[in-house]
């Protein structure tokens, strides 16, 4: 009876021991992440400030040592750790697990690549793990079975680029999962980094071509000339992105800037991050495409997409003539929580000679915003004046121009909401229209000349 006591107090006291291992790993998911470095240490760093603490694995490896240690992911169903011990390229390949709990190594199936890699991380099922070498091979483990399968060596973007061949260039950068199972890619070199997103589910089986999402477009710089080497999410959806070279963590704004959060005091333990979080909610939305076209009536139609709409509350369109003072034309709803690819669109009318800025703000329903790319229309400046009399004008209006002659023009006037209102076709010396039955207010008068030319000028009504 005595042995059973001793023996029950001893496996007591090894659960206690394991309950406190794990606790130390992920007790703060919201404010930690972890970091590895290429000699195979994993350290927590704080998301507020940098600081790294102390080492997590204290456990000795066994030889060959650590060789270009990288690309780790942590399993929330298990509590492991994922990661290459040595990389592919250094010609004793160890692709191994960290068990917290135990303070052991457990040693894996070799992954079918003989290039480095620098991009891993577990799904957030935990069921497999993702990895990217840098020939642009995606590969996919299966935790249950030990093995692995080649996804695929051909990724192409929305646009039809060629997304593989861009991971060769920027052969640095790093991949997570978030809670809807979509896998986050960052690719980077010393001087730009892109950020992409493959929609779930991920493919897990050879795939010819994996279609991808371009979010950030990789010719965007690196904030200090270092490239990006390891990502990894908060449990609020934040995206953290750290540097190698220059042992800094940078935090991913909703409108996709950069904000600078401090320096690793140990150095080299940006090689790559993970984390315990998968998020749900992680930007507002994902940007797809946005355009914006001048049509032959001289209006400017502006077109965007968005997947993966979170708390989206809708987008307000923004227009600008010298690109710094934006107003706001309209607010379109959004869609809420849509995880399909969605459409939107709006027609600017009669725009202003020379350049014209367009930019769309999406707002969701906490307040926070992010914005789509830039557009600019370059409508070029006429000589041909435009007149409108009387002005202001109560019945009848007459408009007139220096152009010869501007018979057959088509004559729109749009009410300041961009609704059409009347619709005349020029047909003598000048045209002539009857406003009585408008209401008193600003309209805004569009002539087409048969030509194609563009000009617009604008009438207050009494």
């Amino acid at each position: 009876m005595k042995k059973i006591y001793s023996l029950l107090i001893l496996t007591l006291c090894s659960l206690s021991f394991s309950g406190v291992m794990m606790a130390q790993v992920c007790s703060s998911p919201g404010t930690t992440i972890y970091g590895l470095t290429n000699a195979g240490a994993i350290y927590p760093i704080s998301t507020s400030n940098a600081n790294v603490g102390a080492k997590v694995n204290t456990a000795a490896y066994s030889n060959p040592a650590p060789s270009g240690a990288n690309a780790i992911g942590y399993n929330n169903i298990n509590g492991q750790f994922y990661y290459f011990k040595r990389s592919p390229s250094s010609g004793t390949q160890q692709f191994v697990s960290y068990d917290p709990t135990l303070n052991v190594y457990n040693y894996l199936t070799s992954c079918p690549t003989a290039n480095n890699v620098n991009s891993g991380c577990v799904t957030f099922n935990g069921l497999g793990y993702y990895c990217l070498d840098v020939m642009g091979g995606l590969f996919y483990y299966n935790i249950a079975g030990n093995s692995w399968t080649q996804v695929t060596t051909t990724m192409m973007d929305q646009n039809n680029a060629n997304v593989t061949a861009i991971i060769q260039s920027q052969s640095s950068g790093d991949i997570a999962e978030d809670g809807l199972g979509n896998l986050w890619m960052c690719t980077s070199s010393s001087s730009q980094y892109g950020l992409y997103e493959i929609k779930a589910a991920v493919p897990t089986t050879v795939t010819a071509t994996v279609n991808v999402i371009k979010v950030v477009a990789p010719g965007t710089l690196t904030p200090t000339g270092t490239s990006f080497a390891g990502v990894a999410f908060g449990t609020n959806g934040a995206m953290y992105l750290s540097t190698s070279a220059d042992n800094r963590l940078y935090m991913m704004n909703a409108n996709y800037s950069l904000s600078y959060i401090g320096t690793f005091n140990v150095g080299n333990v940006g090689a790559d991050l993970t984390s315990c979080n998968f998020p749900i909610a992680l930007l507002p939305v994902t940007w797809h495409s946005f355009s914006a076209l001048l049509q032959s009536d001289g209006d400017v139609s502006l077109n965007w997409i968005v997947s993966t709409q979170v708390n989206n509350k809708g987008f307000g369109v923004e227009y600008s003539q010298d690109g710094a003072t934006w107003t706001e034309l309209a607010f379109i709803d959004g869609a809420g929580n849509e995880e399909q690819d969605a459409s939107y669109s709006y027609i600017h009318h009669s725009p202003a000679a020379g350049k014209n800025f367009y930019r769309i703000r999406q707002v969701d329903n906490n307040g926070l915003a992010s914005y789509s790319a830039i557009k600019t229309i370059d409508i070029q400046q006429s000589n041909v004046l435009v007149s409108c009399w009387p002005n202001p004008a109560k019945d009848q209006i007459q408009i007139r121009t220096t152009k010869s002659s501007m018979q057959g023009a088509s004559v729109r006037i749009f009410d300041r909401s961009g609704k059409l209102i009347i619709q005349s076709v020029w047909a003598s010396e000048f045209c002539s229209i009857n406003i009585s039955s408008l209401p008193a207010g600003i309209y805004l008068i569009h002539i087409q000349s048969v030509e194609g030319e563009m000009y617009n000028t604008k009438v207050l009504k009494q």
